[in-house]
């Protein structure tokens, strides 16, 4: 019927069925004649199938089904996995960030849609073109970013794990609406709630409304995640991590590098307030056993100043300023010496006696707990 011009819609209305079943059925009779006749002699089960629809090309099909009869992994999501493994996921975040209208605008190709998943959002065959179109529109990103005067910035789709070792978030401030910004959310927030209230007794929202709602949703969540204006002092000694989340957008990430932000552990701000173990673990962790016996002999006082000497220059900090949890909002000041850094009281654990007190009154470092 379809072959002789009949819509897959008007085969629906004839038969009383739905166009998704149409559709569903057309899709398996264009699976492998060769499968077919496996399926017919109870060689493969309905879903499995089923499975061999996610990919058109009967050679490609039959190469999986080689594969997984002389094996006993039939399940059919094994099947789905191996004929879609040279192509990404529409769900896939790579997808998501560039875009599927802008990947077929580029000459890109889709599989056909999978019919057997409601989940099912298809599938980009040109992994090299998707990897291509990623990667232009980060570097457009890091541009803008560079155009802001970071020290340093980093850009990959896949931070590695540890990438934020020896660094610590700093805080800006979100620039403020202007009124016609002010305007435009606040009648987005009148139209939300009043959809919602008019359609609150459904137990299903129309499709049209159902979209609005989510268009509004986003253009809010815009407002709220307007990037943060950052001091400038704070820009020129920190960088930037650019990367993609699990969702597709684009992640930014700030971190302030500690050592040159002006901390160096001396006796004053650190090594005279911990043990006599944590200075020798300082130590280890900076440069290695061997300059550890060099010091492990010492009372504490002549311990913590040879230390101090030993650390001068490699750029270790204490662990709590390593990390880039969120801190809370506040300034944070440094001046030209490592001297002038104070550390959080609670770095205070000396075994031999109360921690001397430290000099001056410099506003504290914020460590991550």
């Amino acid at each position: 019927m379809v072959d002789g011009g009949m819509s897959t819609e008007e085969v629906a209305s004839t038969y009383f069925t739905s166009q998704r079943y149409v559709d569903q059925r057309l899709a398996l009779a264009k699976v492998s004649p060769r499968l077919h006749e496996v399926y017919a002699q109870d060689g493969m089960t309905l879903a499995m199938l089923e499975a061999f629809t996610a990919h058109p090309d009967h050679a490609r099909q039959e190469q999986v089904w080689d594969a997984v009869e002389r094996s006993h992994y039939r399940e059919p999501w094994r099947i789905r996995n191996m004929l879609t493994e040279t192509t990404v996921a529409a769900s896939d975040k790579r997808a998501l960030f560039v875009g599927i209208e802008a990947y077929m605008a580029a000459g890109g190709q889709m599989l056909p849609r999978y019919l057997f998943d409601d989940d099912e959002d298809g599938w980009l065959k040109d992994v090299s073109l998707l990897d291509r179109l990623v990667a232009e529109k980060l570097k457009v990103v890091a541009d803008e970013v560079a155009a802001e005067g970071w020290k340093w910035i980093t850009v990959d789709l896949e931070l590695p794990y540890g990438h934020d070792h020896g660094l610590r978030a700093i805080t800006g401030a979100f620039a403020e609406l202007t009124r016609k910004e002010q305007r435009q959310r606040e009648k987005l927030r009148e139209e939300q709630e009043r959809l919602e209230t008019e359609y609150a007794d459904y137990d299903e929202l129309p499709d049209d409304i159902d979209q609005r709602l989510g268009e509004i949703e986003k253009q809010l969540d815009a407002f709220e995640r307007r990037p943060a204006v950052y001091d400038p002092a704070e820009i020129a000694i920190a960088g930037v991590f650019i990367t993609v989340d699990e969702d597709g957008a684009l992640a930014r990430v700030t971190g302030l590098d500690m050592a040159d932000a002006g901390f160096r552990p001396t006796v004053a701000n650190y090594l005279g307030r911990i043990t006599k173990p944590r200075i020798l673990q300082a130590v280890h962790e900076a440069l290695g056993e061997e300059k550890v016996r060099l010091i492990d002999h010492l009372k504490k006082d002549d311990m913590a100043r040879e230390a101090e000497r030993l650390l001068a220059d490699t750029g270790w900090l204490p662990e709590p300023l390593r990390l880039v949890a969120e801190a809370p909002a506040a300034e944070t000041s440094a001046g030209q010496n490592g001297d002038d850094v104070a550390l959080p009281e609670f770095f205070a654990d000396d075994d031999d006696g109360a921690a001397d007190e430290a000099t001056g009154d410099p506003t504290p470092l914020i460590a991550a707990e």
